[in-house]
């Protein structure tokens, strides 16, 4: 496995396209999106996957990466969530895939319907594609995350911590944290006879 094609770098963007996010979207992750840009060959021999970490409890239910694909491209693209593996993608925790509809440069993914629940703690956003996609992901990304990962052929690549850093691709992770589980009334109500349970059985033993 080479080392990540970067096709063409820095060139203004002449389109409005993908700057506007959608008002509903609540970003736990956002790289934002570039003025200026690297373009990554994406295809089934390099793909790419970013590190992020949540402090609390949440609810991932979307997740895009910033790609171009023109009219001619077809296929699937699965986007995965990972287990931290130290400067690499861990075990597939959750994967959702689908058909992208090629709308030139833009965010594809998951604006929403993803319900991965996942603990406070580090974790992994890859985009794959399907047999036969091809086409570009973008980097440059203002903010970027604190690691990157490339892969390719069904493995990531291994040169060690932050090899990839400088690619900084554009990637966005929407969710919400998750409220702790509250006892129902039914259980609160039995949770209070108990304690008055054990108080009469304590007086009781002290008379």
């Amino acid at each position: 496995m080479t080392c990540p094609s970067i096709k063409s770098v820095a060139f203004a963007l002449l389109l409005g396209m993908a700057t506007a996010a959608p008002a509903s979207a609540a970003y736990i992750v956002d790289t934002g999106t570039p003025d200026a840009i690297a373009v990554l060959t994406f295809d089934a021999s390099q793909y790419f996957a970013g590190e992020f970490s949540v402090g609390t409890n949440t609810t991932i239910t979307g997740a895009e990466g910033l790609f171009w694909f023109d009219s001619e491209a077809q296929g699937s693209l699965t986007v995965s969530l990972h287990a931290d593996n130290g400067h690499l993608p861990g075990a597939v925790l959750s994967s959702a895939s689908f058909d992208i509809v090629p709308n030139d440069y833009d965010w594809y993914g998951f604006t929403s319907g993803l319900e991965w629940n996942v603990s406070a703690g580090t974790y992994w956003i890859s985009f794959i594609p399907g047999d036969g996609l091809a086409g570009d992901m973008i980097g440059l990304a203002p903010n970027p995350l604190s690691e990157y990962a490339f892969g390719g052929d069904g493995e990531w690549l291994d040169l060690g911590p932050d090899a990839f850093d400088d690619i900084a691709l554009a990637v966005r992770v929407s969710g919400h944290a998750t409220a702790p589980d509250v006892p129902e009334p039914a259980a609160i109500g039995l949770i209070g006879l108990g304690v008055l349970g054990v108080s009469a059985i304590r007086r009781r033993r002290l008379s």
